[in-house]
C-alpha cells in the first residue's frame, strides 16, 4: 500500500511542475505582446517627431502622462501636427541566447541630414532597416511595425503598414527545459518475527527530485525607442535609443512680440474674396525667419509675403456651398512668427464670416442662386440657421395645373414661414405632382429647395433693382406665387398667397399665373 501511495504522489508533484511551466511560458508571451505593442506605438511616435522636426513645427504643450502618481511619458501638441504621447524608456532584459534576442527600432540621422529607420538585435550592432530593394527608409515616410507571428513564434517584421511580414529568425521566447528525472523509491521496511506481530517497518524515504530544466530566454529585451525626454525653457530635447541622438523641438512662446503687428481689428470675410492684410516686423530686425499660419477653417486659402519686413497676408475665402463653413461668432486665425533670434510666437487676426444678400451661392462650382435674406435672430424663420437663398431661374406657373382641375379642393398647405412644411404637405395630395407643378418644378431643383412659404416669398424682393444677381431679375411690378393656401374654413373657393413687395401680401384664386421661384435655408 505505501508504494502506491508514493507513486501517486510523485505522479501529482509532476503535474503541479508541468502547470507551472505552462503558466510561465503563458505569463512571458503576455509580457512579449504587451512589449509588442508599446514598441510599435513607439514608432509611430517618433515618426510623428521626426516629421515635426523635418517640417519645422513647434511643440505648443506639454503634459505629464501619469499612471496612478507616477509619471510614465509626456503628450506633447503642436501648431501643425496631431499630438503625440512618449513614454519614458525602461530597461528590459535582453535574451541570454540569440534565439531570445527581440528586434529593437531605432532611428538615426543620415549625412544628407534625413532620419532614416534602425534595427538591432540584443546587443549587437546597429544597422540601417532596409525595404525588399536593400534601400534604407526614411522615417517620415513609413514607419515599420514588428510582431509576433502566432504560428511560428518567430519576430517578423513589416515595412508596408503590415500588408507583409518578413521573419527575422529569431525566436521570441525560447523552449522550456525537460522536466528532472524522478528519485528513486525508498526500500520497503523489514517484516517483524513470526509470533506477536511487530510493527510494520517504516516506508524508505522518497528519492530526491531531480533538478529542474533552465527555462528558456527572455524575449521582450531591450528598451523603449526613446531614452530619455527633457523639457527645457524654450525647447525640448528627446533622446532616442539605439544610437540615435537627440532632437530638439522648439517650444512656442505666446507672448506677442514687441513691435510685431497685424494692421486692422476685426476682419469681416465674405465669400469668394480675396483679402490683403498687412503685418509689421519688430524695427530694426530682418524679415521673420519663419512665418506661417494655423487655425485655417476648411476650403480657405493663405499666402505669405515673407521678402520684406513690411509683409502681406493674403486670405482667400472659398466660394459659398452648402457646405462651406459658415462661423457666426468671431473666430480666430493664428499667425506663428519667428523672429531673428529663434524666438516664437502666436499673433491672432480676429475674423467673422458674413453672409451678405446678393452673396452668389454655388453647387458643383457652379453659380445657382441668390442669397436673399441674412438671419434676423429677432424674426427668425424655422429652418434658417444663416439665412435664405433664392434660385436662379424662374419661371410662370398657376397655383393648379388648369381651371378643370377643381379650385376649391383645399390642400391643408397652411404654413405661412416655412415652405418646406407646404412641400412634406402636398405629398399627401392625390397626383401632386401632375396637379400642383410649381412645387414639383421647385423640388426638382435638388436636395433642399422647395416652394417658398408666404413670408419666405416676400425676401426675394430684397434682390429688387439689383444687377449684379445671377438670373431673373427682380422688380417691384413682379408677382411671386407662394406655396401657403389661404385658410377659409371651408366655406369659400381657397385660394393662395402671392408676394407683391417686401410686406404686400395678396391671395386669389389658384388658377392666375404668377411667377414662381425656389428657396433653400442656409
Amino acid at each position: 500500500m505505501s508504494i502506491v501511495l508514493l507513486l501517486s504522489g510523485c505522479y501529482g508533484d509532476d503535474i503541479d511542475l508541468l502547470k507551472d511551466n505552462q503558466s510561465e511560458m503563458e505569463s512571458r508571451l503576455t509580457a512579449l505582446e504587451s512589449w509588442q505593442k508599446t514598441v510599435n506605438d513607439d514608432i509611430k511616435s517618433v515618426r510623428g517627431l521626426i516629421t515635426a522636426l523635418e517640417n519645422n513645427d513647434y511643440v505648443t504643450g506639454v503634459v505629464p502622462v501619469m499612471e496612478g502618481d507616477t509619471e510614465v511619458g509626456y503628450t506633447l501638441t503642436f501648431t501643425k501636427g496631431s499630438p503625440i504621447t512618449i513614454y519614458h524608456g525602461k530597461d528590459g532584459k535582453n535574451g541570454a541566447s540569440v534565439e531570445g534576442q527581440a528586434p529593437l527600432i531605432g532611428v538615426r540621422q543620415d549625412t544628407d541630414g534625413y532620419y532614416y529607420w534602425t534595427i538591432r538585435y540584443g546587443d549587437g550592432d546597429v544597422d540601417w532597416l532596409l525595404d525588399e530593394n536593400d534601400n534604407k527608409i526614411r522615417t517620415t515616410l513609413s514607419a515599420p511595425q514588428v510582431r509576433i507571428n502566432p504560428n511560428t513564434n518567430y519576430w517578423e517584421i513589416s515595412n508596408d503598414g503590415g500588408a507583409t511580414w518578413t521573419s527575422t529568425g529569431i525566436r521570441a521566447t525560447g523552449a522550456t527545459g525537460s522536466q528532472g528525472a524522478t528519485g528513486a523509491t525508498g526500500s520497503q521496511g523489514a517484516t517483524g518475527s513470526q509470533g506477536a506481530t511487530g510493527p510494520q517497518g517504516p516506508a524508505g524515504p522518497q528519492g530526491p527530485q531531480g533538478p529542474q530544466g533552465q527555462p528558456g530566454a527572455d524575449g521582450a529585451g531591450g528598451t523603449s525607442v526613446f531614452t530619455s525626454v527633457q523639457i527645457f525653457d524654450d525647447y525640448v530635447e528627446i533622446e532616442l535609443a539605439n544610437g540615435g541622438g537627440k532632437i530638439q523641438l522648439r517650444l512656442l512662446v505666446s507672448a506677442k512680440p514687441v513691435g510685431f503687428s497685424i494692421s486692422g481689428g476685426v476682419y469681416d470675410f465674405i465669400p469668394d474674396t480675396l483679402m490683403k492684410i498687412p503685418y509689421t516686423v519688430p524695427s530694426g530686425r530682418t524679415a521673420p525667419k519663419d512665418i506661417y499660419c494655423i487655425n485655417i477653417p476648411t476650403g480657405w486659402t493663405v499666402k505669405i509675403n515673407k521678402s520684406s519686413t513690411n509683409g502681406e497676408i493674403f486670405i482667400t475665402t472659398p466660394k459659398m456651398t452648402s457646405t462651406s463653413s459658415l462661423p457666426l461668432e468671431v473666430e480666430t486665425i493664428q499667425v506663428i512668427y519667428t523672429d531673428s533670434l529663434n524666438r516664437f510666437y502666436i499673433v491672432d487676426i480676429p475674423m467673422t464670416y458674413s453672409i451678405a444678400v446678393g452673396t452668389i451661392y454655388y453647387e458643383l462650382s457652379t453659380p445657382v442662386g441668390i442669397v436673399c435674406r441674412t438671419r434676423d435672430d429677432s424674426r427668425p424663420v424655422v429652418g434658417e440657421r444663416h439665412g435664405l437663398i433664392v434660385h436662379k431661374d424662374e419661371r410662370t406657373f398657376t397655383w393648379v395645373a388648369s381651371i378643370s382641375q377643381t379650385p376649391s379642393l383645399q390642400t391643408y398647405c397652411y404654413d405661412e414661414y416655412y415652405g418646406f412644411n407646404n412641400m412634406a404637405q402636398m405629398r399627401n395630395v392625390l397626383n401632386w405632382g401632375t396637379n400642383y407643378p410649381a412645387f414639383k418644378w421647385c423640388e426638382e431643383k435638388g436636395d433642399g429647395w422647395y416652394f417658398p412659404a408666404i413670408r419666405e416669398a416676400h425676401n426675394i424682393f430684397n434682390l429688387s433693382g439689383m444687377t449684379t444677381v445671377i438670373g431673373a431679375l427682380v422688380n417691384s411690378s413682379k408677382n411671386y406665387w407662394s406655396s401657403t393656401e389661404r385658410n377659409t374654413g371651408g366655406g369659400a373657393v381657397p385660394e393662395a398667397f402671392y408676394a407683391r413687395g417686401l410686406d404686400n401680401t395678396n391671395s386669389t384664386t389658384k388658377n392666375i399665373s404668377y411667377e414662381v421661384r425656389a428657396v433653400r435655408a442656409f
